[in-house]
């Protein structure tokens, strides 16, 4: 069972929990200056190697269909100039990206400046906490975890 660690956006960059091991600390000036924020699941992102807001399926939903719109866009843009992906204007895959980036934003609090990092910042992707280090496995069936070593248990 996945245990989450709700806490608001505004959170503390100490990544080192209450008790010692992974997650992250509440001040009480964070309670008190962000009551209103969105609570969001902050879990280790494998990829960018930092603690980061993690969507869960509705969250994803929302995002996913500003990704898609952004993409036809792209891909319109490149039906109309007849010009090939890689040479599509860095401005101008910017602009269709940015409503993916302010849904995020709106969603988590966290400013991303990258669209394709947000596809792994799923709920859904990762694995249970690691039982020594608390980081999450990387899938659902990992059997070690890549941070510490920590062996599950077979069930």
């Amino acid at each position: 069972m996945r245990v989450a660690i709700r806490v608001p956006c505004a959170v503390s960059s100490d990544t080192t929990g209450r008790d010692g091991r992974f997650g992250n600390t509440i001040t009480l000036w964070e309670i008190r200056e962000a009551p209103w924020r969105v609570y969001v699941e902050m879990l280790w992102c494998w990829r960018c190697r930092d603690v980061m807001p993690m969507l869960d399926e509705q969250e994803w939903e929302a995002v996913q269909t500003a990704h898609r719109t952004a993409r036809e866009n792209v891909k319109e843009y490149r039906r109309a100039t007849g010009t090939p992906l890689p040479s599509v204007p860095d401005s101008v895959r910017a602009a269709y990206y940015e409503p993916v980036l302010a849904e995020y934003e709106a969603l988590t609090g966290f400013r991303e400046t990258n669209p394709n990092a947000i596809w792994h910042h799923r709920i859904a992707l990762y694995g249970p906490p690691c039982g020594e280090c608390g980081k999450p496995l990387r899938t659902d069936k990992a059997k070690l975890c890549a941070a510490c070593g920590w062996h599950r248990p077979v069930a």
